[in-house]
């Protein structure tokens, strides 16, 4: 029973080490953004910086999760105390497996090539007017 309590214990930590490292990660970067955006030229614009935010909310919580799936193994290797990071490990893959399901369902798991292929023509385009070609 005690087994069962502790794996049990370890298993919530995990998911709340990943929140705490992503929540850490998106403060860092909010204070970044902010001052990236008080700091410039342009007329600042919340909608924007909203939405700005929300990515980088995404983007840590996101590459925390497919982050830890990679470097947590090594840390197993290195402990001493081997069931909390397994434990880190095992969240991890939940997490990655639930956020590529969520970007599998809402048509953003390969966003990526639309937005390559959008600067690609550009720069065709680009190409295209170049005088010195």
């Amino acid at each position: 029973m005690e087994a069962i309590k502790e794996g049990l214990s370890a298993f919530i930590l995990g998911f709340f080490r990943l929140f705490i490292v992503s929540l850490a990660i998106w403060m860092a970067g909010l204070l970044f953004l902010l001052f990236r955006e008080l700091f410039s030229a342009r007329v600042f614009q919340f909608q924007e910086y909203l939405r700005k935010l929300w990515k980088l909310f995404l983007f840590a919580f996101e590459g925390v999760a497919y982050g830890a799936v990679v470097i947590t193994p090594l840390l197993i290797y290195l402990a001493e105390k081997k069931l909390n990071y397994i434990m880190v490990w095992v969240a991890a893959i939940i997490l990655s497996v639930i956020y590529i399901y969520i970007r599998r369902q809402t048509g953003t798991l390969f966003s990526w090539k639309d937005e390559i292929r959008k600067l690609s023509e550009k720069m065709g385009d680009r190409r295209k007017q170049d005088p010195y070609r």
